[in-house]
């Protein structure tokens, strides 16, 4: 039987966060991708929906690079 994970991922602000666990919640890798904020007016910001595409992609090619597959 292959091991199985758990892959979370936190879209926040200015950070892309990216940690992958086992089943039985062991932190196998974690890693963090910073986006880019456009602030057009006051209170209000943007961030470009590629660049936070690509920080995701990123951040979980990372993680899953920690893991030695069978």
């Amino acid at each position: 039987m292959s091991k199985q994970y758990l892959l979370g991922i936190d879209n926040g602000g200015s950070d892309i966060k990216c940690a992958l666990f086992d089943t039985k919640g062991n932190e196998i890798s974690s890693c963090a991708k910073q986006v880019s904020i456009s602030t057009l007016e006051e209170g209000f910001t943007e961030r470009d929906s590629e660049e936070v595409w690509q920080a995701n992609l990123e951040a979980i090619r990372k993680c899953v690079s920690t893991i030695e597959w069978e």
